[in-house]
């Protein structure tokens, strides 16, 4: 997506800790970074994008499965 940094309002310089960018999943971003960005992305592309809610990622970890989310540690 390095073609739409040209777009502005989309934060640079978000501290990555050495681990890098390009083909690598993001790190060190909050919940209102992601809402953030998610905005910015539909404004520019005119395409409605939204973060999953906490059932749709349940369910997208498990694979579509019912049970635990695997790796997932449960407090008893």
């Amino acid at each position: 997506m390095g073609h739409l940094r040209g777009y502005g309002d989309c934060p640079q310089g978000i501290p990555d800790s050495g681990f890098g960018r390009g083909q690598r999943p993001a790190i060190n971003v909050s919940w209102d970074d992601a809402q953030t960005y998610v905005n910015w992305l539909s404004r520019i592309t005119g395409k409605a994008y939204r973060l999953l809610s906490e059932s749709e990622y349940g369910y997208a970890a498990r694979a579509g499965t019912q049970g635990p989310i695997p790796g997932a540690t449960t407090s008893s």
